[in-house]
């Protein structure tokens, strides 16, 4: 069955940005049980420090299981977004599709 947030999230109409003209009436997500979980797609060097590199795990986000715990430094790359998750953060995706980053 679908949760809740999902149901309400649904329910409502959404107006774009830019040049529509007309609501959105409803947003498609993936279904929760599709999800294959997959490591991440490539490793980047960056730098949160200078003078000081490190490998980053970029992740695509529709290979994430809902409840996983990811640490930092990762990326995750979405379609329409990109989420940096600095040293000693970690973030999660709920089965509402809403992304958590707390620090350790």
């Amino acid at each position: 069955g679908k949760t809740r947030c999902q149901k309400v999230r649904h329910s409502r109409a959404f107006r774009p940005f830019g040049q529509r003209s007309r609501e959105l009436t409803k947003i498609t997500m993936p279904d929760a049980e599709t999800v294959v979980e997959a490591g991440p797609v490539k490793i980047r060097a960056a730098s949160f420090a200078p003078s000081k590199t490190s490998d980053l795990a970029v992740y695509d986000s529709g290979t994430i299981a809902f409840d996983r715990e990811i640490e930092g430094p990762a990326v995750i790359e979405e379609k329409t977004t990109t989420i940096l998750v600095p040293p000693g953060w970690s973030i999660r995706l709920d089965r509402c599709h809403a992304w958590y980053m707390w620090r350790e």
